[in-house]
């Protein structure tokens, strides 16, 4: 069966709909705060949102029963203070730090600021004027689901079976790495020889992201509590783990121990869950 385009439904396949005691302000205040954009409104009650990426969001307001057609006595409210909390929104961005800096400076609670998550997203959360939190995430590695403790189910169990049986042994992890400031060349110089030894084991760095720093205190990472976050992410792969040993042991890594030190203060190592 065809699918009719239809201008009046809002975009996405998953729509959630949020309930608030003033729909226009609550419009005004989260295409301000979010970058939302109005698609349209039905009076007071009633509103869709553009939320990017061709996802939406609706509005509706505080009432009694969902629809007069139905005769149902449910209350539709926003949340209320110190009530449990049962529901969240996920909304991906492009520059998770750009997005929060505005949020800030537009008034919105900020619950938890930027954070780099082994599962290769960075996500802060804020609260809007009537209580909704909302989290907003920007993809910073492709991780496999299994590295950090995921399950899949039997179809992607399969599928990954047949794509470890094109490359046996595949072997991935994710480094977080602190620097000394002030030591980039250091830092580039070790890379550079890093990255040639490694290639003798077939390793290669499939993503190194660049973290840009965040005004204000840093937070912590969930790898090293005690530490801010990294300075850069580097997603490396081999082609097992006997090769990544290897390489760890080979004197010409051993030798840049040094120059390793005067530019890298630490690494934190991921394997699935947990640091090594």
């Amino acid at each position: 069966m065809t699918r009719i385009a239809n201008r009046s439904a809002p975009g996405g396949p998953i729509v959630p709909t949020l309930i608030y005691d003033d729909v226009p302000r609550a419009i005004e205040w989260l295409c301000d705060a979010f970058g939302f954009v109005e698609r349209l409104r039905a009076g007071a009650s009633h509103a869709q949102l553009d939320t990017g990426g061709g996802g939406s969001v609706m509005l509706g307001a505080s009432r009694t029963g969902q629809s007069p057609e139905w005769g149902d006595r449910a209350e539709l409210r926003p949340p209320r203070p110190q009530e449990v909390v049962n529901q969240s929104v996920l909304i991906g961005v492009d520059d998770v730090d750009r997005h929060h800096r505005h949020a800030l400076s537009r008034g919105a609670r900020i619950l938890n600021p930027p954070t780099d998550y082994p599962f290769g997203e960075r996500q802060y959360t804020a609260e809007d004027l009537a209580g909704y939190r909302w989290s907003f995430s920007q993809s910073i590695a492709d991780v496999d689901p299994r590295d950090w403790g995921a399950t899949l189910p039997a179809a992607s169990t399969a599928a990954s079976a047949a794509s470890a049986a094109a490359a046996p042994g595949a072997f991935t992890l994710v480094a977080l790495l602190y620097l000394h400031p002030g030591r980039d060349a250091e830092y580039e110089r070790f890379e550079k020889e890093a990255a040639r030894v490694m290639r003798r084991y077939g390793g290669s760095i499939e993503r190194r992201v660049k973290l840009a720093a965040v005004p204000g205190a840093a937070p912590a990472t969930d790898a090293h509590p005690s530490q801010p976050r990294p300075d850069e992410l580097h997603v490396v792969r081999f082609p097992d783990a006997e090769s990544f040993a290897r390489y760890r042991a080979d004197p010409e890594i051993q030798g840049l121990a040094e120059l390793r030190a005067t530019a890298i203060r630490e690494t934190v190592i991921w394997l699935g869950t947990d640091p090594v």
